[in-house]
């Protein structure tokens, strides 16, 4: 009789799913009644190092299916959190609405994750985690695993080092300080992005110092230790590029601008610059605008070729999308165009 209750209330449960317009208007049933998924894997009190060397390196969530008494397809969302948030108010969600029993992800992406939570960097921490599963759209009949602990150690994401750019054609001459090289996400492959003058010079050194530095000898694009000075011969907006795997550079023109027509320039351009920033991973620039519409575009370039506009969602960055519509006023705009987000903060 319990179970045949059990397939009724799940059936009624089902047919107002598909009617009701809140949570409010299910019929509410026992979810003693219910099994909730069991995590497989990992273990309780599992530890996992997160490398930067590593970040492609894959980190997989198993759990047994939540049994509702019927053949029904859960959705499941896992959930991780500080040890001291028992009650999961400031969780983040490693995966959600999935009807998969399992959840794979990436190095990198779980460390984006952890550190979301404030955690320290290179610290081992420890941290809870659970499997919550619902049934139907409206995502009635909550039930939640057991809590199990992970002692999860992040990377740092801040891409600063200590390698920067010096030089007569730097903007700070060879006086310093120097332009500040940031991590690519390929291990010893440094990028930086500055503004550099013409029939000038610059090299690569260590801490602001003259104890390790770079030039290139022979003007081939290789580097050598204390090398020559590396001439600059147009101004311009540059990107360099550093691979201390096989002591290479590369040097060229690249910036990422606003155009359009709320921008100071029009849609004619030049484009409004934005300016690198890798303690954020991104481009920024606090800018006067007018009535209108703005994109994102790379190199001032008329074809267009990349450049980022509206996805139809606010804060969604889109390749070619729409532009981007915005009221007169100081702004800073913020853009990731590996994440293709942006925001638009009033000044």
């Amino acid at each position: 009789m319990k179970k045949f209750l059990k397939y009724i209330s799940i059936a009624i449960i089902g047919g107002l799913a598909i009617t009701s317009c809140s949570d409010d208007d299910l019929l509410k049933v026992n979810p003693a009644d219910y099994d909730a998924a069991v995590i497989a894997t990992p273990s309780d009190n599992a530890s996992l190092v997160l490398t930067e060397d590593k970040l492609d390196s894959t980190y997989t969530f198993k759990w047994n299916k939540a049994e509702y008494g019927l053949n029904v397809i859960p959705r499941y969302t896992l959930e991780i959190t500080t040890k001291d948030d028992a009650a999961f108010a400031k969780a983040v969600q490693l995966t959600t609405n999935s009807t998969a029993v399992e959840f794979s992800t990436s190095y990198k992406d779980l460390n984006t994750k952890v550190l979301e939570l404030g955690i320290a960097p290179n610290v081992a921490e420890e941290l809870i985690y659970r499997v919550v599963s619902t049934l139907g759209t409206q995502q009635s009949q909550q039930l939640i695993s057991a809590v199990q602990t992970i002692t999860i150690t992040a990377y740092p994401t801040d891409l600063s080092t200590n390698w920067g750019i010096v030089g007569s054609a730097a903007p700070n001459g060879w006086d310093g300080p120097d332009v500040q090289f940031w991590k690519s996400g390929v291990i010893n492959v440094l990028v930086a992005y500055t503004d550099l003058k013409g029939e000038s010079e610059i090299k690569f050194r260590q801490d602001n110092k003259w104890d390790f530095d770079y030039g290139d000898n022979g003007a081939d694009g290789s580097l050598e230790k204390g090398g020559a000075n590396i001439k600059i011969a147009k101004a311009g907006t540059y990107k360099i590029t550093m691979n201390l795997n096989d002591l290479t550079y590369k040097i060229e023109e690249f910036t990422w601008g606003l155009v359009g027509d709320a921008t100071p320039n029009g849609w004619a351009g030049p484009d409004t610059k934005l300016m690198y920033d890798g303690t954020i991973d991104s481009w920024t620039t606090t800018v006067t605008v007018k009535d209108g519409a703005f994109k994102f575009r790379l190199n001032n370039d008329p074809s267009y070729a990349v450049n980022y506009g509206g996805s139809g969602t606010e804060g969604v960055l889109k390749a070619g999308g729409d532009n981007i519509s915005i009221k007169a006023g100081t702004y800073k705009i913020t853009a990731n165009f590996g994440k293709e987000t942006y925001s638009v903060v009033a000044q």
